[in-house]
């Protein structure tokens, strides 16, 4: 089975994303902000400062003003990764003409980049949503078909047939 579909930035958006026609900023939601999250990163760190210059002086406490300084730095590390949010998969998908042909082995994918072989251990997921069918790939960025543009074949017989495939070979423990 075969399909081949056009692929546009529109396209790209995180399913389900409602965000880029909300308010982005606290005047446009009404929303207000006060600081957000960097301001719990500031005090964090002017906290975690003070208390390990009280906590060093006795060479006593190193080994606690150590622990306390792995424990800080561990909070602040998540802290920085949620302020900056986690990367977006979809930035990885290049636009243009895709193509899409599915095997007893997985799935065999073509797009402006370049051609890759996804075998069915590496499908995390297939999910559907905004008229668009999303398959959630282990490493690398997921293949998106749009419904609406299609260019060959058809997209509910290929979808159905991708996903009853992918629930048939999982069922056999591949």
């Amino acid at each position: 089975m075969h399909i081949a579909y056009q692929l546009d930035q529109d396209d790209l958006r995180p399913p389900g994303d409602e965000m880029a026609e909300a308010p982005t900023g606290p005047a446009e939601s009404g929303q207000d902000n006060r600081g957000g999250p960097w301001l719990s990163l500031g005090l964090l760190i002017i906290i975690a400062v003070l208390g390990f210059r009280a906590v060093a002086r006795d060479l006593i406490s190193l080994p606690l003003a150590l622990a306390a300084a792995a424990v800080v730095l561990w909070v602040v590390s998540r802290r920085w990764r949620a302020i900056r949010g986690t990367p977006n998969r979809l930035e990885a998908v290049a636009t243009g003409r895709h193509e899409a042909t599915l095997s007893g082995g997985g799935l065999f994918a073509k797009s402006p980049r370049g051609e890759r072989n996804i075998p069915w251990r590496e499908v995390d997921s297939i999910t559907s949503a905004d008229a668009h069918t999303y398959v959630w790939v282990k490493s690398g960025p997921p293949l998106v078909i749009p419904a609406g543009k299609v260019l060959e074949g058809e997209y509910d017989t290929f979808v159905r047939s991708l996903y009853e495939e992918f629930v048939r070979v999982r069922s056999m423990g591949a």
